[in-house]
């Protein structure tokens, strides 16, 4: 599955928190399955947010997906150095999930009407 280089954690950056289920993402999950060895129930849950360096060299998707039944779970980072054609898993320790969540996250704008 080749090599992923680390986003630095030194003044790094992360999105919001996308939390949905595999079936609501039958692509991810397919590659979760194939590539993780991980099947996903339908109400399984995949939880993602995007995370970048302090100079925006390097950006990447850090995912975790979990299933409720039996807690076996999995950590991974997703995306491509090679461009968004050709996207890449690459298991990640729980600790560095949890390290990238200890990014600093980005200000979200709430929608307000008048």
């Amino acid at each position: 599955m080749g090599t992923m280089a680390f986003v630095d954690l030194d003044g790094c950056h992360r999105g919001p928190i996308k939390v949905e289920t595999a079936k609501e993402n039958p692509n991810l999950r397919g590659e979760i399955r194939q590539l993780l060895k991980l099947n996903l129930d339908d109400d399984d849950i995949i939880a993602m947010f995007f995370v970048n360096d302090k100079n925006f060299n390097t950006f990447v998707d850090v995912v975790f997906a979990g299933k409720q039944k039996n807690g076996r779970a999995v950590a991974f980072t997703y995306g491509s150095p090679d461009g968004p054609q050709i996207a890449h898993l690459f298991r990640i320790p729980f600790s560095k999930y949890f390290q990238y969540l200890e990014c600093e996250a980005y200000a979200v704008e709430e929608d307000t009407e008048s």
